[in-house]
């Protein structure tokens, strides 16, 4: 694999670890990254190992040079982390008053038209 490219795979990973690290211990600008509404610590404790996980497996992965390996996780974030991104996004958005962008995500389930 290129060089250029590990090192942004490092990179990732450690700011993963970071942010995580960071979720554990509650660190109050930290979880207010977090756009959805009523968390709390467990939520921030769940969001941590998630967090780690994913930068356990890229770090595990260029530490014993397995490219290959790297491909099954490429995987796993395009199905938990893109999805994730574009939920969270809706939900910022939707609390910038612009509208239920989050559609069946949002509490109200369906925009929150509902009387």
């Amino acid at each position: 694999m290129e060089r250029r490219v590990r090192g942004l795979l490092a990179v990732t990973a450690s700011a993963q670890a970071m942010l995580a690290i960071l979720f554990l211990l509650q660190v109050p600008w930290a979880a207010a990254i977090w756009p959805f509404p009523n968390t709390g610590e467990m939520s921030n404790i769940f969001i941590a190992s998630f967090l780690l996980a994913a930068a356990a497996s890229v770090g595990w992965c260029l530490l014993v040079g397995s490219d290959r390996a790297l491909v099954g996780i490429a995987l796993d974030y395009v199905v938990t982390m893109a999805p994730l991104c574009l939920v969270s996004l809706a939900v910022t958005l939707d609390a910038g008053g612009l509208g239920s962008a989050a559609g069946p995500f949002d509490r109200q389930g369906g925009g929150g038209d509902r009387a």
